[in-house]
């Protein structure tokens, strides 16, 4: 066996099948890979939609987060390399012989690909001008720092050695992982045709201001708890007055950043600045609430 596809799900009765089918209908040898989907307490009927599907490995957890469903997926799973996907992802049938093929070079420790906008309503188009501005598709295959769980490959080997993902991370744990592998100096590489479509809940604008404010939260987060030497992290102060004062200043280099990368793939991206304005805000206090975490958490 080469690949195992690790799913972690939460109350997803109403994509978690959509997810199934495409990754079943994967042009990759069936007897090559396993599908495990890491049930984290669900309260609907996501369980039930699960075990109607023969070829999955149904585990379930109490709720623990999205983390912890994926590392326990990665200690049951059986090969070499792990795909990480979302239940609310659906992959091209191509999807997982991309990524295995370029997993097959013994120097590459991790693999992520593009995301495809699924719900085509202007607050998820927002969010993935905003969160996703570097997984169009349209990009070019290239090593990269950053990486995301959703449409994600790494080696087991790897990922145990670096203690899966961070539990204590609520919604970046991605990132956290990522800082982790390049500290180390690991190749990860970015493949843009290994896509997938992301289904996002964001349905409406309290949604998208809650999905904002969360990512700010927990990039402040990450980036103190890691210090992440990759990013604008040097913008980030431990230190709350002095997060206040420099706010401004990592507000306009991070909005200029989401356009700069989103304007030469997508220009239609001119249309929602003003929501990815509002969006770019509700970051911003997200931020200074993951500083206030992280201060407490450490003088505890």
């Amino acid at each position: 066996m080469k690949a195992s596809v690790v799913i972690p799900s939460y109350n997803s009765e109403k994509t978690i099948a959509f997810t199934l089918n495409s990754i079943l209908k994967s042009d990759f040898p069936k007897s090559q890979f396993e599908v495990i989907v890491v049930d984290d307490g669900s309260t609907d009927s996501t369980r039930n939609v699960v075990k109607k599907f023969r070829e999955a490995i149904l585990i379930q957890q109490k709720h623990k987060g999205p983390a912890a469903a994926r590392n326990l997926g990665a200690r049951k799973a059986k090969a070499g390399i792990i795909a990480f996907l979302d239940s609310d992802c659906t992959p091209e049938k191509k999807w997982l012989k991309i990524m295995v093929k370029e997993m097959m070079d013994s120097k590459t420790a991790a693999v992520y690909g593009s995301l495809v906008d699924g719900e085509k309503n202007i607050y998820s188009k927002a969010i993935h001008f905003d969160w996703a501005h570097s997984l169009n598709p349209k990009m070019k295959k290239e090593e990269r720092i950053l990486a995301t769980s959703a449409n994600f490959c790494i080696r087991k080997k790897i990922f145990e050695e670096l203690k899966g993902f961070d539990e204590e991370v609520l919604w970046t744990e991605d990132t956290a992982l990522s800082i982790k592998l390049k500290n180390k100096n690991y190749r990860i590489v970015f493949l843009p045709e290994a896509k997938t479509k992301h289904f996002h809940k964001i349905k409406n604008l309290k949604n998208f201001l809650s999905h904002r404010f969360e990512h700010g939260l927990g990039e402040a987060y990450v980036n103190l708890k890691y210090n992440d030497p990759f990013s604008w992290s040097f913008l980030f102060r431990k230190n709350f007055y002095e997060m206040l004062l420099l706010l401004p200043v990592l507000f306009v280099v991070s909005f200029s950043f989401v356009l700069w990368k989103n304007l030469r793939y997508s220009p239609e991206v001119i249309l929602y600045v003003p929501l990815l304005f509002l969006g770019r805000i509700y970051w911003s206090a997200g931020v200074i609430e993951g500083v206030k975490k992280f201060s407490e958490e450490k003088n505890k």
